[in-house]
């Protein structure tokens, strides 16, 4: 039983997060998936993380409310059975998403946006800024969209007089 009680707490603690990235008050993780060099840039799909994360909620939701243990022996079954689906279908999902960004990045409004306002340099260049930033400055910029924006105009010209052939 205690065994479902922390998958418990830590899917509602990871279904929490996937919230608060796809509400824009948590930049970090959508910023860290710019830092990759050489292959082509990976779309970030919070949508189906969360979609993810709910289900694993519901699942062990579900076995805490019927402790019964032929239910939840049947239910973390359909666990399984659900992740090796969903491990089957996301390299399609993943393409899907590629070729149609449109319908998945509509979330959260200021990667989509900065998405269209900057190139893949520009958001690398970003990324690793806001590694050098103090937690609190993070924070800040994290629940603030204009003064993110502000901030990342700031980096990006501070940027334009380098010159990368040198």
């Amino acid at each position: 039983m205690f065994l479902i009680f922390l998958f418990l707490f830590s899917s509602t603690i990871l279904l929490l997060r996937s919230f608060f990235i796809l509400a824009g008050l948590w930049k970090g993780p959508i910023l860290r998936s710019f830092e990759k060099y050489g292959d082509p840039e990976n779309i970030y799909l919070p949508l189906l993380h969360t979609f993810i994360w709910f289900m694993l909620f519901v699942v062990s939701l579900l076995a805490v409310l019927f402790g019964d243990e032929n239910a939840t022996a049947s239910m973390f079954s359909f666990l399984v059975l659900f992740s090796l689906i969903l491990w089957n279908i996301y390299p399609r999902l993943k393409t899907f998403a590629d070729n149609h960004p449109h319908i998945f990045m509509a979330l959260p409004r200021w990667y989509v946006e900065l998405r269209m306002r900057t190139s893949r340099d520009e958001r690398r260049r970003l990324a690793y800024m806001w590694l050098r930033l103090p937690l609190s400055m993070q924070l800040h910029l994290s629940t603030n969209d204009h003064a993110f924006f502000h901030w990342a105009d700031l980096v990006l010209i501070s940027a334009v007089g380098y010159d990368y052939e040198e």
